[in-house]
């Protein structure tokens, strides 16, 4: 007696059940992962320079090169009396500035390489001091944390779209009552998205971040609080 061909069984209820749940459970793990993932436009955008800031001119900074002047860096002599290097505020951005109670001026900070710039440090709306050198009474005072400092950071915060971004910009200045305050822009950058902090003298962003050589992570100069 022939036996008819054995047909193929379904699943039963309770397998196929199983194998649904595990199905979702794998694609809800899937878009996990891809929302955790990382922009792929998240970046650290940095420019060279190599801009002397002669007496009595100003140098325009655009941070992110779109056309924007979002900070100015001055200095004014006269000779005989005084000499200053600041940096003002453009309607798009502001500088971390020191208190008097830190340096006996209203200086902008000095920092040092791998300083965190973000929400939290002192940014203000006003021009800030680098460096001054004046003569008074026969004598020469000298004013600023940027006194003769090399590869040091201002830390800047401007507008893109009216959102908030974060920004270097790193400066040598040279200061003396018999040349007056001389100052060097030696490179800038910004972080591509907004209120994203980055560090002082970061030039990529990601797996590529790199820094300069002088780095010091979370050091600061002086006068300057984390």
């Amino acid at each position: 007696m022939k036996r008819s061909p054995r047909q193929p069984r379904p699943l039963s209820e309770q397998l196929g059940f199983r194998l649904n749940l595990y199905a979702t459970a794998a694609s809800a793990a899937g878009v996990g992962l891809l929302t955790l993932a990382p922009r792929a436009d998240a970046k650290v955008v940095y420019t060279p320079a190599n801009v002397t800031i002669a007496p009595n001119s100003t140098y325009n900074l655009d941070l992110n090169n779109d056309g924007t002047i979002d900070f100015v860096i001055a200095q004014h002599s006269y000779p005989g009396y005084s000499a200053t290097l600041y940096v003002g505020p453009n309607a798009n951005g502001v500088a971390a500035r020191a208190g008097a109670a830190s340096c006996g001026c209203d200086s902008a900070f000095a920092f040092q390489a791998g300083v965190k710039i973000g929400p939290g440090k002192p940014f203000v709306s006003v021009g800030a001091e680098l460096a001054k050198v004046r003569k008074m009474h026969g004598s020469v005072l000298s004013f600023g944390l940027w006194r003769n400092e090399n590869n040091r950071y201002l830390a800047l915060k401007f507008q893109i779209d009216g959102e908030t971004h974060y920004g270097w910009a790193r400066l040598n200045v040279q200061s003396s009552y018999a040349q007056g305050v001389a100052g060097t822009l030696t490179g800038y950058a910004y972080e591509t998205i907004a209120n994203k902090p980055l560090r002082a003298g970061q030039k990529s962003g990601g797996s590529d971040a790199s820094f300069d050589q002088n780095d010091s992570l979370g050091g600061l100069a002086a006068g300057a609080a984390k």
